[in-house]
């Protein structure tokens, strides 16, 4: 245990959250028992109201526009795993919502209709590695990668078993 606690402070913050996350997802590390001692950022009345609009779909005032442009340009250089894993969970959420969103549109064009929950998780991933404010341009690029690829197998008559899985269009960045 105390060799473990050496190399963790050799490591970066970012570091010591990637291995955290992955304990997680290898089930090493319970989530509730790591919240008990990292202490995230509570959501105020006001940006609880502004979740629940985004959950509901129910349109932002300007004001509420404004303020999540605010909390977002602060970190702008940031990178989006950087931002989801971090502690504060209104910067989170507004990141996820967005790449959700980009999701969701990349997933009504896509040809082929197999295994939503890995194309997710590979869309997310190949997402993630980019700065916050370079998001708006890969998501835009990628959906018209995607709308190229529906337009070439509807043109080639492509046979379904021939048309990549979502996942692996993203894996193998057969969008470039």
């Amino acid at each position: 245990m105390c060799d473990f606690v050496v190399e963790l402070n050799k490591k970066s913050k970012n570091e010591i959250v990637d291995i955290l996350l992955e304990m997680i997802e290898n089930k090493d590390l319970q989530e509730e028992i790591l919240g008990k001692y990292i202490k995230t950022e509570e959501l105020s009345t006001y940006q609880q109201t502004i979740v629940d609009k985004l959950k509901n779909e129910i349109p932002l005032t300007e004001e509420e526009i404004t303020y999540t442009k605010n909390c977002l340009s602060k970190r702008n250089n940031a990178k989006i795993n950087t931002i989801l894993a971090g502690n504060k969970k209104f910067d989170a959420y507004l990141v996820d919502y967005k790449l959700q969103k980009y999701f969701e549109n990349a997933w009504k064009i896509y040809p082929l209709k197999v295994g939503k929950e890995l194309g997710k998780k590979a869309f997310y991933k190949l997402l993630g590695v980019e700065k916050y404010s370079e998001l708006t341009n890969k998501g835009n690029y990628i959906t018209q990668r995607i709308k190229a690829y529906n337009d070439y197998c509807d043109e080639n008559d492509k046979d379904k078993q021939y048309i990549l899985h979502f996942s692996t269009f993203c894996n193998t960045k057969k969008y470039l």
